[in-house]
């Protein structure tokens, strides 16, 4: 999908291309980049413990991102107005 409201990109971008480029900057500074579905956090106490479909996992900060969909009112405008941010 386009995102428009990411100010680095003036034309827009698409969300694929936009989460490529973060990952490049990731690597970059030699971070850890981990694929799992994790099903369990721990936030009790540091370092934080997440356990996945694949390990368990340790870390001292966390970013959870879990996506977002649109819930919708059924008014008139939404329509109109839907894809428009």
């Amino acid at each position: 999908t386009e995102v428009d409201n990411w100010p680095a990109d003036v034309h827009g971008v698409q969300g694929p291309d936009l989460m490529q480029r973060f990952q490049e900057h990731a690597e970059r500074f030699n971070t850890e980049i981990v694929f799992d579905h994790i099903h369990t956090v721990k936030l009790e106490q540091r370092p934080f413990t997440l356990i996945g479909d694949s390990g368990t996992y340790t870390c001292d900060s966390l970013i959870i991102a879990t996506g977002a969909s649109a819930k919708y009112l059924g008014l008139p405008s939404e329509t109109a107005f839907m894809g428009r941010g």
